[in-house]
């Protein structure tokens, strides 16, 4: 790591701001700016114990509950205690929603052939066509599954009977690849597909709902790494990061020194948070503000957690801590 010291201003002082320059190696990072001075950041922990031997894979969270897919293809699911394994299998990662029965959440998890729901500390299978794609907004199930986009009767996640004041389906063309994940944006459904997003106008009535495409990208986006937060939807594809408003994109400008493509994101405490890995294998945390943060940082996957910010680091679910363990080994 290359570094320079220079002391903060011309008055004399005893504090000492290193400012650090990109080199062949790497880039020195693992610190913030605090008050004109850069500080070295706290590690991260483990925040909840999974049986010997198990290791998650993907982070889910619904409320005070945070999920885990694992190795042995189950979910855990903990409330701040060690986690707890549930028996049903799904062969990969499950997309995942937080729908709502009433008041109370009802998370499902679903591989495109079966659907669960969480409710009382159980999964239980679920009244809901397996989906690849889900959101739960503007009172209704939105699922996406067999090529068509399907919605729910309102304050009803598991009746999709199509009649009036109930559910229905939508015709969702593919000409810009399969659907990734749908998003809830102001007064529409975004639709992300493999390389372009289309929006849903779900006001008024669903005679009223309209789907146009609003953006075709040459390059792939990258499902893991979409996430909305601050007023903003944001995401990657294999040539960088981007943020919008869900008619218009910008392409942010990477940090300096930096060049990762990004694995997984999450919008956590006030900001995009992503995690990448450079073509040299090493893997990066950014945390995109008015001056990104940089870290270098072993995390395999991000999720938001209440309004914290939980990760994935050798199959163990982590947070930050102010005597934890570095993020690199």
């Amino acid at each position: 790591m290359i570094f320079s010291k220079n002391s903060l201003s011309s008055e004399k002082r005893a504090a000492k701001v290193y400012r650090f320059f990109p080199a062949e190696a790497g880039r020195a990072v693992n610190f913030r700016k605090e008050n004109k001075t850069l500080l070295k950041c706290a590690g991260i922990s483990a925040i909840a114990a999974l049986p010997e031997g198990v290791r998650a894979e993907k982070l889910y969270a619904s409320g005070k509950t945070l999920f885990a897919w694992c190795d042995d293809k189950k979910i855990y699911s903990s409330e701040g205690g060690a986690f707890l394994a549930h028996e049903s299998v799904f062969a990969a990662a499950p997309a995942f929603c937080e729908a709502f029965d009433g008041s109370a959440a009802a998370p499902l998890f679903s591989d495109g052939k079966k659907t669960y729901v969480f409710l009382s500390g159980t999964l239980y299978a679920a009244n809901v066509s397996p989906f690849t794609a889900a959101c739960y907004a503007y009172e209704r199930l939105w699922i996406f599954g067999g090529g068509k986009l399907k919605f729910s009767a309102p304050l009803a996640y598991d009746d999709f009977s199509v009649r009036k004041d109930g559910g229905g389906e939508i015709e969702a063309p593919d000409g810009a690849g399969g659907v990734l994940a749908l998003v809830p944006f102001e007064n529409k459904i975004m639709i992300f597909r493999e390389q372009g997003v289309q929006t849903l106008d779900v006001r008024g009535e669903p005679t009223d709902f309209c789907l146009r495409d609003a953006a075709l990208f040459s390059e792939h986006i990258l499902k893991d790494t979409i996430a909305c937060g601050g007023g903003n939807v944001w995401f990657c594809t294999d040539a960088g990061t981007y943020r919008g408003k869900g008619e218009s994109f910008s392409r942010l400008q990477a940090p300096e020194g930096i060049s990762a493509r990004g694995i997984c994101g999450a919008y956590a405490e006030g900001c995009y948070q992503l995690s990448a890995r450079s073509a040299a294998g090493e893997t990066y945390l950014l945390r995109f503000k008015e001056n990104t943060e940089v870290f270098r940082a072993e995390i395999s996957d991000v999720c938001g957690y209440g309004n914290a910010c939980v990760f994935l680091r050798d199959g163990q679910a982590c947070e930050w801590s102010a005597d934890g363990a570095p993020l690199v080994s």
